[in-house]
């Protein structure tokens, strides 16, 4: 029985013993035990099949441990041209899966998103130069925000440029990943973890919407790869490109500040080996020969020496470097007194003493631990809740990968990944966000390696037992093909479709801010936009209407119910569908206007926007009808009301409807006169998740029971209370005698009052 080409067991040898790479079954087993394994974790909404996941992944990493040290079959190296052909077929693919459906996928841009693209106008048309203010923001983008204002410089600024630009800068990290990883490991390891990465559903997320987190793999490989050049070579210049690379990173994401420990262990990890390293076996050889008593003992081949200097000058000479470039930065946070206002607040230690309970860190690292194989990211934005955020392929190889690099943990190969992975999970496993996969995409390119390395060692073993490569080489395309397929299919139909996903990208403020630009695009300076309170100054839409920012406004009602709007250009109106009563109104004030029901945009359920264009541009009289409001920033009735107003209609959706700047407790209280318009049985609601009541005639009004009125006018008082929370909404609706359905009670269906003191109409 033959099992390396030239090498054949001699009749009457032993077999090869259980576990060893000479064991075919081996393979088996401990794919077969990690698959299963996969198949419990993946069943993330059964709590039971956590622990037999684990245990059946242990039970694999078990199997095959003993066997990662022992050498397969040297594949023969690539040709140049080969190389450089696969890699461009990579990148290739991570480009099309990247670009392809970008206009709709991801279904909206957040006002995160938003925010990016607006400061990097600011910067390019206002002549914005922020450098200490900046970094008050949540998430400071210094260099990103010059970086795009630069972008949108060169092409122009829109939904789909702001979206390529992120593709390119994640691509721009792909030679950094390749050749970092192919001097920690040879070609193929490097071709299959790239190839991996290009695919890897997390990966392409945190591009395709546009995060300022993809700046980091690309600094932070980048110095990895002039960093291990450097070691390999001792070239000046290479030294040079690795500081400039870990100096500007800082200038970058806010994950990126946890490198500098990185190459704190790294620089530590080289100094040891310089310190502990053999003589050589041979000029440029990489074993060593050490000596006990008078026997001579081979050491197995390590990683190559470092050449980057002798002792510790060289590093001190580099992070010399990265600190005079980070010097501004640091700077700006002496002043300020605190390395980050972010930081400082996600700290899982501030969470720790507030509880006094380390369930906090509990919670964190057990989420954080697990996303990858189980449960992945909570958050809609960044992952399809409950859903792992690896594909199973990647997953089992990924565990396996894991073993296989701590089993190689002395060599560049092993220790290099192992460093990276574990200081770059540190931002999560420090944060108080558990899973946070956004926080976390540096580490995707250290999971494609691990990942990429087990597939490659099993993959050599697999071509020695078996004595024709065919059947090995089948095998792994077609693991190759499922990976690939099974995050296609994830993310283009499961992720895509998902309502959760879907409405989390605010799917109504790119519509508006994409409507406007349409527009403004075709008629330039030939139109009005008004815009509902909720939306009017939301970043995505300001981004996106930059350009028609001086004929955009905020719509008020009390304006337009006096007929004050502008008269010389036509009107475009964007409001929400959940406010039929203003719609009703407006439609009341101009019947000519017409109206529009635009369906979800891109994809249900999504937008739910209304847009109307007034054709009678000479205006109506006022409208002084309503109820009067008084609003109270206080929970005692009897305070000074911070605001009288005259409303309409009682059909406010949002915090934005109301004329509150401050937190609760607030009081509200509306008094007019409501007219039935015939007799018979009314039925009353507010619509609130506070506290109301609602008056008639003196008498409380029970809600959702039948209230018999005359026809006519009868006095109206509605109290509301609000004393905590965020969320702010009332809608007053009824249900008039004979009617099926639930209306909001019309601006029409309330009397003429007088404006009060500080009215807006």
């Amino acid at each position: 029985m033959k099992y390396d080409g030239d090498e054949t067991i001699p009749r009457g040898a032993p077999l090869p013993k259980p576990g060893s790479y000479r064991d075919p079954n081996f393979l088996w087993r401990a794919l077969g035990l990690a698959a299963v394994g996969q198949i419990f974790l993946a069943h993330a909404g059964q709590a039971w099949t956590l622990f037999p996941g684990l245990l059946l992944f242990a039970c694999a990493v078990a199997l095959v441990y003993p066997s990662l040290t022992e050498p397969g079959k040297e594949p023969r190296p690539l040709s140049a041209g080969w190389e450089w052909a696969l890699f461009a077929l990579v990148l290739l693919t991570a480009f099309f899966l990247r670009i392809y459906d970008i206009d709709s996928l991801p279904a909206g841009m957040h006002t995160d998103q938003g925010l990016t693209g607006l400061c990097a106008l600011r910067i390019l048309h206002e002549g914005w130069r922020p450098f200490g203010e900046v970094f008050d923001y949540q998430v400071p983008e210094l260099l990103l925000f010059y970086q795009l204002a630069a972008w949108f410089g060169l092409v122009g600024s829109s939904y789909f440029t702001f979206h390529l630009f992120f593709i390119l800068l994640s691509l721009a990290a792909f030679p950094f990943v390749y050749w970092t990883i192919r001097q920690w490991a040879g070609q193929r390891t490097a071709l299959l973890s790239l190839f991996i990465l290009a695919v890897m559903r997390w990966n392409w997320i945190e591009t395709r919407n546009g995060y300022p987190s993809i700046q980091v793999p690309f600094y932070l490989l980048g110095a990895l790869a002039f960093w291990a050049y450097w070691g390999r070579s001792g070239k000046r210049w290479a030294f040079a490109l690795a500081s400039l690379f870990a100096g500007v990173g800082f200038y970058s994401y806010q994950a990126f500040k946890i490198a500098p420990l990185l190459f704190a262990i790294c620089a530590v990890y080289e100094y040891r080996k310089e310190l502990t390293a053999s003589p050589p076996l041979e000029k440029g050889g990489r074993g060593g020969i050490s000596l006990t008593g008078n026997k001579k003992k081979l050491t197995p081949p390590s990683s190559p020496s470092f050449r980057g200097g002798k002792g510790v000058r060289p590093f001190l000479v580099y992070f010399l470097a990265v600190f005079i470039l980070i010097l501004p930065w640091l700077t700006v946070m002496a002043q300020r007194g605190v390395l980050g206002h972010r930081e400082a607040d996600l700290f899982i230690g501030a969470k720790i003493a507030q509880e006094h309970s380390l369930k906090p860190l509990w919670d964190v690292w057990t989420g954080t631990l697990l996303m990858f194989n189980r449960a992945g990211d909570e958050n809609p934005r960044h992952n399809i809740p409950g859903h792992r955020m690896l594909d199973d392929v990647t997953a089992v190889f990924f565990v396996l990968g894991l073993a296989l690099a701590w089993r190689r943990r002395k060599g560049w190969e092993g220790f290099y990944p192992l460093a990276g992975f574990g200081v770059m999970l540190l931002t999560g496993l420090l944060s108080t966000d558990p899973a946070h996969s956004n926080r976390l995409v540096s580490l995707t390119p250290f999971v494609a390696y691990f990942a990429g390395s087990a597939f490659d060692f099993l993959w050599n073993h697999a071509k020695t037992v078996f004595k024709k490569p065919f059947a090995p080489t089948l095998g792994g395309t077609l693991l190759l093909a499922v990976l690939a397929a099974q995050n296609i299919h994830t993310y283009f139909v499961e992720q895509a479709e998902n309502p959760e996903c879907q409405t989390a990208f605010g799917p109504e403020q790119t519509f508006i801010g994409r409507n406007i630009e349409a527009s403004w695009a075709d008629f330039p300076g030939q139109n009005r936009y008004f815009i509902t309170p909720s939306y009017f100054q939301n970043h995505t839409v300001d981004f996106l209407s930059y350009p028609a920012r001086s004929n955009v406004s905020e719509l008020e009602l009390g304006a337009w119910a006096s007929g004050n709007i502008p008269e010389d250009k036509p009107v475009n109106l964007y409001l929400e569908s959940e406010k039929p009563g203003v719609i009703e109104f407006i439609k009341t004030l101009y019947p000519e206007a017409s109206q529009a029901s635009y369906p979800p945009w891109p994809k249900p359920p999504g937008m739910k926007l209304l847009y109307f264009y007034p054709k009678d541009r000479t205006g109506p009289q006022p409208w002084i009808q309503g109820l009067k409001g008084e609003y109270f920033n206080s929970a005692d009735w009897n305070a000074k009301p911070v605001a009288f107003q005259r409303d309409p209609v009682l059909n406010f959706t949002s915090k934005f409807d109301f004329p509150f700047t401050n937190f609760p407790p607030f009081r509200i209280r509306w008094t007019g006169t409501l007219e039935a318009p015939r007799a018979g049985d009314y039925q009353f609601q507010v619509l609130t998740t506070d506290s109301a009541q609602l008056w008639l005639d003196g008498r409380p009004v029970p809600l959702e029971k039948p209230l018999r009125l005359p026809a006519g006018s009868h006095r109206l008082r509605l109290d509301f209370e609000k004393d905590s929370g965020d969320s702010l909404a009332l809608t007053l609706v009824w249900k008039k005698p004979g009617d099926e359905k639930w209306e909001v009670v019309p601006a029409t269906a309330f009397g003429k009052i007088t404006p009060g003191p500080n009215s807006k109409f």
